[in-house]
């Protein structure tokens, strides 16, 4: 699992964790049970990684979109 963070927005370090763990768990709802199945017995690896704006982040997600890879976008209420 990949998890970006927007850079631009300054997001104190509990609000990025949060966000993330928001953004982890819909993605992990989103998916193949099979496959969820396969991951946590693989350890659950997570990466995070930063972005620098919107559109980079939206650019990685399409991305990810086009090689069939399950997404999940968090906006902040």
């Amino acid at each position: 699992m990949a998890i970006l963070i927007r850079h631009d927005l300054r997001l104190p370090a509990g609000k990025a964790c949060s966000q993330a763990c928001h953004a982890a768990v819909e993605a992990t709802l989103r998916s193949d049970k099979d496959k969820v199945k396969e991951w946590r017995n693989e350890g659950m690896k997570k990466i995070v990684l930063k972005v620098n704006d919107l559109k980079e982040l939206m650019k990685y997600n399409q991305m990810a979109k086009d090689a069939k890879i399950v997404t999940a976008v968090i906006t902040d209420a």
